[in-house]
């Protein structure tokens, strides 16, 4: 889903929960509608670029719903856009530091440490909770941008004894094609039985 550049954040300045939206009403209605297992073995999160983000943050808020998380090509950056955010932005202001305290429901920009939407704060408590193991895949384009901050995290989860399986493409940067390729990668990697031969 989309969530207007809201960053799957719950904020109660605002009153909107996309982060709520997504790891209860939208599993639950979609279990319901379609179908689909209960099991935490058999739900599974993805997302490209703020879905990247998205998916990696709510599946680590919601260990105990999903198995596996999807990350691709993430905006992981955001972190350090909140804590340098500039009063004021020229004429857009969705990168603005009052924009940012109203989406992710601050006080002041440095409350995102250690916050929900801190990717370093949900790994670092899963990891001491003893969660439930989670698998994730992640994929990137070798030209993206965001390769830095992509790297960084894969390594951190890798370090934190989380199962990470990595697939960065040739010749794609932040793109279609590195979402399409990451698609097909993450359906290749996903215990779906003999749904893969369906590809090509």
């Amino acid at each position: 889903i989309r969530d207007r550049n809201k960053w799957y954040a719950n904020s109660e300045t605002t009153g909107e929960h996309f982060g709520d939206l997504v790891v209860n009403d939208l599993i639950n209605f979609s279990r319901k509608t379609f179908n689909l297992s209960w099991e935490r073995e058999d739900t599974y999160i993805a997302g490209f670029s703020m879905g990247g983000y998205g998916a990696l943050i709510c599946g680590l808020r919601r260990p105990d719903i999903f198995s596996r998380i999807i990350v691709m090509n993430a905006a992981l950056n955001i972190k350090d856009f909140v804590l340098n955010a500039p009063e004021v932005v020229p004429a857009f202001d969705l990168y603005s530091r009052k924009n940012y305290l109203a989406v992710f429901g601050l006080e002041k920009v440095e409350d995102f440490i250690g916050s929900e939407n801190d990717p370093d704060y949900l790994i670092a408590r899963n990891t001491a909770e003893g969660r439930p193991e989670q698998k994730i895949f992640w994929s990137t384009g070798e030209l993206d941008a965001l390769n830095g901050y992509n790297e960084k995290y894969w390594n951190i989860m890798k370090e934190a004894g989380y199962d990470v399986t990595i697939e960065i493409y040739p010749n794609r940067g932040h793109s279609y094609e590195a979402l399409r390729d990451g698609i097909r990668g993450a359906v290749h990697w996903l215990p779906l039985d003999h749904f893969q031969d369906n590809l090509n």
